[in-house]
């Protein structure tokens, strides 16, 4: 049988249009792909989980609850933390009660377990910073740090339903302090052993004296790095010292002990493992002196840690 050329281009003709039919009908049936706001969706059904970030970092103990240690887990986006800054701490769900020379063994016991054990064995608290809020910078240590405005969010685990809950969050607007005394005051209520109190003498710290100061040092130096806020937060049978600045977050606690127009400072201990090399070389923590609506501040710690060791008097604002 023959065919002539006309016949056979129009017979070739047919298959590449039904091929051609074919290719895009198989086309128009793949499935599009997902727009923003389905992958946030999608993303969003995921369960929360903090279990990577329960090993990140190694434990201390500190009066009654472990923590994760110096900055805790920085969010780290090529690795095991994409949420944001994580401070882990353990409660163990026994009532314990370690003493000073217990804690080194207490410490490499805790950081043996994985993170099944911590979840059954003690009540997690982690508290999140998320990514959103930070600013980053290369060569700092950490590269990761907050905002002065930023929300930290509080989760627990819970086992019955194997999930991570969220039980209070908390906006701070540039004062450190107030996160530092939230976190504080949520712990204290939630450890089997409280922390002591830490008075001024025998007695409490009378009214006059009761307040928030604060003070700036270095703020008119060309360098934004050399500046750093402090802050005293002083109630009736305690006292609370925060420093924040480039790389430095310290949170003391220090005993107040009242003369005439005068409060003696102490430093009696850390709060979340923040403590600096300069204690070593000093824990006075100098005088405050009231003179009308007017209180001056002479501190060795502060001029060892920030001043170069030159004597200087600070002029606290009290709120």
């Amino acid at each position: 049988m023959t065919y002539s050329f006309k016949h056979i281009i129009t017979k070739l003709n047919a298959i590449l249009l039904i091929a051609a039919v074919t290719i895009l009908c198989s086309c128009g049936n793949k499935p599009k792909p997902a727009n923003d706001e389905q992958a946030n969706v999608t993303a969003n059904d995921k369960a929360l989980t903090f279990d990577g970030v329960l090993k990140c970092h190694s434990y201390t103990y500190n009066d009654g609850y472990f923590m994760t240690a110096d900055y805790g887990c920085i969010y780290n986006p090529n690795g095991g933390n994409n949420w944001g800054n994580v401070v882990v701490y353990l409660v163990p769900q026994k009532a314990s009660d370690i003493t000073d020379d217990q804690i080194a063994a207490e410490n490499k016991k805790i950081n043996a377990l994985n993170a099944a054990q911590y979840k059954k064995d003690y009540t997690i608290y982690v508290f999140l910073v998320d990514k959103k809020y930070l600013n980053y910078n290369k060569d700092g240590d950490p590269a990761y740090y907050q905002k002065d405005k930023f929300t930290e969010t509080l989760y627990t685990y819970d086992s019955g339903s194997d999930k991570w809950n969220i039980i209070d969050t908390i906006n701070v607007n540039g004062d450190a302090t107030k996160e530092q005394t939230w976190r504080y005051s949520f712990l204290n209520k939630r450890v089997n052993k409280p922390k002591p109190a830490v008075v001024s003498g025998s007695d409490s710290i009378s009214g006059e004296w009761l307040g928030t100061y604060n003070i700036n040092i270095n703020e008119d130096h060309s360098d934004w790095r050399d500046m750093q806020k402090i802050s005293l937060i002083v109630t009736k049978d305690s006292v609370i010292y925060h420093a924040e600045g480039y790389q430095i977050d310290q949170t003391y606690l220090l005993s107040g002990t009242e003369n005439g127009a005068s409060l003696q400072l102490k430093y009696k201990s850390a709060l979340d493992n923040t403590e600096s090399a300069v204690l070593d070389k000093t824990k006075d923590f100098g005088t405050i002196t009231k003179n009308g609506k007017d209180y001056k501040w002479t501190c060795p710690y502060l001029n060892i840690s920030f001043t170069e060791g030159k004597s200087a008097v600070y002029t606290l604002n009290k709120k």
